[in-house]
């Protein structure tokens, strides 16, 4: 039987996730293993769809996802979103991982705390940076004329090695 069923709490057991569901009825609420695929640990909201399958149908296999059978990939918390990657013996190598809270985590640790670096606008920080810089070479120039001297600024530094290109953002 495959069934569109109402999601109403998800739960970890050993590492697993379970899905608990109304499935043809409010007196048929199921427990039942999350499927997904490989690299995307995500816990859904209550009240959301999704489909109730068995799996013994005319002796035919079907895969529909990974199981997970540990805790160290089934992280995120209720209404979060984390794709990841592993080297070939299931070291997590790096994520992004979309959290509850409106933040995005974007690195190497299954730890939400260790994230504690920011990223900025470019555009906007270049744009500031360069303008502070010009104000500050004319206020010296200013105080140097006033004193009988001269300035000669020096070249203004070039920020771009700090630039991340294929990071964007609005």
């Amino acid at each position: 039987m495959i069934a569109i069923c109402k999601a109403i709490g998800t739960s970890l057991v050993n590492g697993c996730r379970y899905i608990k569901a109304v499935v043809t009825g409010k007196s048929d609420v199921q427990e039942t293993l999350q499927v997904t695929q490989f690299g995307i640990d995500s816990n859904p909201v209550d009240n959301i769809n999704a489909v109730y399958a068995n799996t013994l149908v005319n002796n035919l296999p079907v895969a529909l996802g990974i199981i997970y059978d540990s805790g160290k990939y089934n992280i995120a918390e209720k209404g979060e979103t984390r794709l990841f990657s592993t080297s070939g013996n299931g070291t997590l190598m790096f994520n992004v991982w979309l959290r509850a809270d409106g933040s995005i985590l974007i690195g190497q640790s299954p730890t939400p705390s260790d994230y504690v670096n920011f990223l900025i606008k470019w555009n906007e920080f270049d744009t500031t940076m360069q303008a502070y810089l010009t104000d500050l070479n004319e206020a010296i120039a200013a105080l140097a004329t006033s004193a009988g001297g001269a300035y000669a600024p020096p070249t203004p530094p070039d920020f771009n090695s700090s630039k991340t290109d294929n990071i964007k953002t609005i």
